[in-house]
């Protein structure tokens, strides 16, 4: 799958106002919905939280990638978003306590190909200021 078909600029934020990993969620998936590429906010939180529940969906250097499958999910999309204090999370990360930069991953079916071949890479992003 080409990222640019699922990443719009309308879905990208870097001056997030969330101060809570409950925030975090809420204010990415208000801009998925925005756009029609959710149909449901409640349902698809939903779905996020009960993956998060299974895991961390957190990495190093400040990265999480909170994500979920659900029927509320118009479109495979993305959502990326840049918080201005790093929040703190035991659920977040593996490696560290408090995230600051976050890709909100959302589709209807099967897992998107690009999403796939992340979790195969190391990670060793940089934080672009």
């Amino acid at each position: 799958m080409d990222i640019t078909k699922i990443l719009s600029v309308s879905h990208v934020k870097l001056n997030m106002v969330a101060k809570t990993k409950e925030e975090v969620i809420e204010e990415l998936t208000d801009l998925l919905l925005a756009d029609g590429a959710i149909t449901n906010r409640e349902e698809f939180i939903r779905d996020v939280w009960q993956r998060e529940a299974e895991g961390s969906t957190g990495f190093e250097n400040h990265i999480a990638i909170p994500h979920g499958k659900s029927s509320a999910v118009s479109h495979t999309t993305l959502a990326i978003g840049r918080t201005q204090q790093d929040i703190p999370g035991k659920r977040w990360m593996a490696a560290m306590s408090a995230v600051s930069f976050y890709l909100l991953f959302a589709w209807r079916t099967k897992i998107p190909r690009i999403f796939v071949y992340y979790h195969k890479l190391p990670v060793r992003w940089r934080m672009m200021t």
